[in-house]
Formats: structure tokens, C-alpha cells, sequence
């Protein structure tokens, strides 16, 4: 494994060693602000927010049992993926590899950046592999992106996989881990302490039921998450944003219930799916959502939509077969959705 400052595009690493030596030592906290110029009402939001906001990252070490220093948190999934490309990725030379089918976002900001995206087709099974993905890989890979539990299937990878992917990449894993509240497989976060390439993605998205928060937070090597904050905008997570996040923070116990609940829901609602004649295949889901394989799948898609029930339509997820997913909704959202669905005549 190079190290990670050889990893660094050549421009990046000099303008954040300049950006550390012009850095200005800390002073006293002062208690009259007016170098700012931000309004003296309205507190606390009259003030622009901290780079780093203390209050969430000591709670996040907390909640994760892990170091400050190895935590970085942002707006965004999108946000926190294009600081990983300007860090490492040099436009129209170097490329990234995904483990797809994945969400569109990461090739999307791939291509903002003009970077070559490169996709290892998983299959209809969904079998993850470390070689086939280095197989893929080139002098020019600078990172690679899979999401287990995967965001479309809801299946996770073998961590043995990820681990020898970890060890034999020349490069940095991101590996997204939003919906592993939901699954019995355990975090890869102790991986991070042994490779540092390795990156680990969470969220407050689904199983802390804040999406509308959108807080992404990336767990990594201290360097590596100090090449994060140094490239992050000078201003920090937004005030309510941290305020909100503090507060679903403290109630750990309802979000173990929500998501124990929706564990519940998920498995009364895949053998229910099951005995639909028109599902092909009910996929065993570690996520909130199920994925279901159908030749009906636009109509269903359709039928359900005029109910009031929306659902995701993915066509030509492969060749020849389109699939619907279907999120774990509350007890009378799944009982309504089972309805719609025994009554549909193709």
C-alpha cells in the first residue's frame, strides 16, 4: 500500500502544505465577536457555523467508539465523494471503479469531474469479488466504490472480500455502508485501523430516520480525514443541521427500535411477496427495502402508482428483466401495498 501523501494528485498536496503553514495559531476564545461581519441577533444561527462543530464530533466518537481525529462529517453523499475525486483523481487521466448495479450519484460526479467511471457488473446474483474488481483496475484506478448492504439488491458483500480488496489495492476503498443498521453482518469500521485506504461510509439517512438531515460521516486514518477537512468549504455542517443531529443522537433507543421494527416488517413482507405469482424472485434483503425481479414490473409500476403507492421501477437492471424496489414502509403502508398487489390482473 503507497502511502497515502503519494496518493495525493501532485497540486492538492502542495496547496494543502501551504494552507498548513500559513495556518494561524489558536488564540483565546473571544467573547466579543466583530471580525465576522455577522448580525449580533438572532442566536445562535446569527453566527456562521464552525469547520469542525465540536458538540457532534465528540458525540459521533461516542456513539461509534472511535476517535475524533478519524471521523469526518458532511452534507451530502455527493459532497463528501467529489472531495475524495479533487483529492485524488486527476481529470481525463484517472478513473474510478464501482461495484454496480449501484446508485447513479457516484458515476454522476464522476463525470462532473471528468473523471472515467468504470463499472464490475455484479450479476443477477450479485456475487462481489475482490479479483474481479482489481481485474478492472489499471495504473490509472485511483478509487474504488462498492456499497454493502448494496443500495439496489439490499445484499452484502463478503467481508473477507472487501478486507483482501483493503490489502491489495495501490488506492482508496470507499465503502458505503448507509444501511448497516439493518443487517446482521457487522460494520467494517475495525478495518480502518489496519489499512489506510480503507474508508468507511455512514448515515443518518435510514435506520436514524433523519434523511431529511442528509449527514454523511466518513471514518477513516487521521490523515486521511485531515486531507478531507483542509479541502472542505471553510464553513462547516450548517447550525440546525448539528443542533438536529445532536438530538437524534440522543435517542439511541428509538432508532434501535424504529429499525428492529422495519426488521420485522422486512421479514413479514419478503415471503408475502414471495406467493405473488408474478414475482420471478424476491431477493433476501440486510436493507429497509426488498428487490423483487418481474416481467410486470413497469406495469405493477404503473398500477401501484395510480393507488397512491410509489415504488421504484429499475428497467433493464440486466438484460431482459426489469425489477422493482419496494422500501419497508410501516405496518399498514406494507398491509396496503400487499392489498394493491393481490388484486393486480396483467
Amino acid at each position: 500500500m503507497k502511502k497515502l501523501q503519494q496518493l495525493l494528485l501532485p497540486h492538492i498536496h502542495q496547496l494543502l502544505e501551504s494552507e498548513t503553514k500559513a495556518q494561524a495559531p489558536e488564540t483565546p476564545k473571544a467573547k466579543v465577536l466583530l471580525y465576522n461581519n455577522e448580525s449580533p441577533y438572532n442566536t445562535p444561527n446569527n453566527r456562521f457555523p464552525e469547520k469542525r462543530a465540536s458538540r457532534l464530533y465528540e458525540a459521533l466518537s461516542r456513539q461509534r467508539k472511535i476517535r475524533q481525529d478519524c471521523i469526518f462529517a458532511t452534507e451530502g453523499l455527493d459532497h463528501l465523494f467529489s472531495l475524495f475525486l479533487r483529492l485524488f483523481c486527476a481529470p481525463s487521466l484517472d478513473n474510478i471503479v464501482v461495484a454496480a448495479p449501484s446508485s447513479p450519484l457516484v458515476s454522476r460526479q464522476a463525470a462532473w469531474h471528468n473523471i472515467t467511471c468504470l463499472t464490475i457488473n455484479l450479476g443477477e446474483q450479485f456475487c462481489f469479488s475482490a479479483d474481479s474488481v482489481l481485474a478492472a483496475c489499471d495504473e490509472h484506478t485511483k478509487l474504488i466504490y462498492l456499497c454493502s448492504p448494496n443500495d439496489i439488491s439490499g445484499l452484502c458483500f463478503d467481508p473477507k472480500e472487501i478486507v483482501k480488496l483493503l490489502a491489495q489495492f495501490e488506492g482508496i476503498v470507499l465503502i458505503d455502508e448507509s444501511y448497516i443498521d439493518f443487517s446482521s453482518q457487522k460494520t467494517l469500521l475495525p478495518a480502518i485501523e489496519e489499512y489506510s485506504n480503507a474508508v468507511i461510509i455512514q448515515t443518518f439517512s435510514y435506520a436514524w430516520a433523519s434523511a431529511g438531515l442528509n449527514l454523511y460521516v466518513a471514518y477513516g486514518v487521521p490523515e486521511l480525514i485531515n486531507y478531507l477537512q483542509q479541502i472542505a468549504a471553510p464553513q462547516g455542517i450548517n447550525t440546525p443541521t448539528v443542533t438536529q443531529t445532536l438530538q437524534i443522537l440522543s435517542r439511541p433507543v428509538d432508532a434501535h427500535k424504529w429499525t428492529q421494527q422495519i426488521i420485522e416488517e422486512r421479514g413479514r413482507l419478503i415471503p408475502a411477496l414471495q406467493l405473488l405469482p408474478f414475482c420471478e424472485k424476491v431477493y433476501p434483503s440486510e436493507a429497509n427495502f426488498v428487490l423483487i425481479r418481474t416481467s410486470e414490473a413497469e406495469k405493477l409500476h404503473a398500477y401501484l402508482k395510480a393507488r397512491g403507492i410509489k415504488v421504484l421501477f429499475l428497467p433493464q437492471l440486466f438484460p431482459q428483466h426489469d425489477f422493482l424496489r419496494i422500501t419497508v414502509g410501516l405496518p399498514n403502508e406494507n398491509v396496503a401495498l400487499l392489498g394493491a398487489l393481490r388484486t393486480y390482473r396483467s
